[in-house]
């Protein structure tokens, strides 16, 4: 697989009438640290979708920085549509990775998802090992999250650190946990009178077997933005 293609499906209410409208196209994500139990298939293309109150859709996407080679370290995009989906654009880069550790951007962004609010709200997590010591892809995983209120045009400040050290979880670390179970992950965005707030779940791991004598577990967070 050298390349993947972000494509949203359109479909008419009552009918089976199904449409493809393109987004984008990124190089084939990166191999896993734990082949060959662990497929190229795991780090790679990936996407997800939301609407905001304003019937804006979004579409946050994996990319590679530097689509001149396959496997590049992962980023995390940002496309929207005005138009209920038939077109696209651009809007910008979300992950900020190389804000703190990360060398040579070498670390790698996965796992995005997205969640709209009102008009213009929305909020992104993934994950990324900025904080591996060393930048391995086997330690150093966190979970990140980042808010716009103008559909993704500008950010409300840098990404922040949602997931922390636990003592009494093994695949837990101070500098973030061992293996990213990026399949169990979700985001919703709750109104309250005074604020809205994220909520996450993930799952963290030690690898990618897991299992009896390499458990992982599933976190919850809830924030406001």
């Amino acid at each position: 697989m050298t390349s993947g293609h972000h494509e949203v499906s359109r479909t008419a209410a009552g009918t089976s009438n199904t449409t493809f409208s393109d987004v984008a196209t990124a190089p084939a994500g990166p191999p896993c640290a734990y082949k060959p139990k662990c497929g190229f298939a795991f780090f790679g293309v990936q996407d997800d979708i939301a609407i905001d109150a304003a019937g804006t859709l979004y579409v946050v996407w994996q990319d590679g920085q530097d689509h001149e080679t396959a496997a590049s370290p992962p980023i995390v995009q940002l496309s929207r549509s005005d138009d209920h989906g038939k077109t696209w654009t651009y809007v910008g880069r979300v992950d900020d990775k190389t804000a703190t550790g990360c060398a040579a951007s070498a670390c790698y962004a996965l796992f995005p998802r997205v969640e709209g609010g009102g008009p213009g709200q929305i909020a992104v997590m993934w994950m990324d090992d900025r904080l591996g010591l060393p930048v391995n892809h086997q330690n150093g995983w966190n979970v990140w999250l980042r808010a716009s209120v103008t559909g993704g045009t500008s950010w409300t400040g840098p990404s922040r650190r949602m997931s922390s050290f636990d003592a009494q979880r093994p695949q837990s670390e101070p500098n973030g946990f061992r293996f990213p179970y990026g399949d169990y992950e979700g985001i919703d965005l709750l109104a309250t009178r005074t604020s809205t707030q994220a909520v996450m779940i993930w799952g963290e791991g030690i690898n990618y077997a897991g299992g009896p004598g390499d458990p992982g577990a599933v976190v919850y967070r809830r924030v406001a933005l």
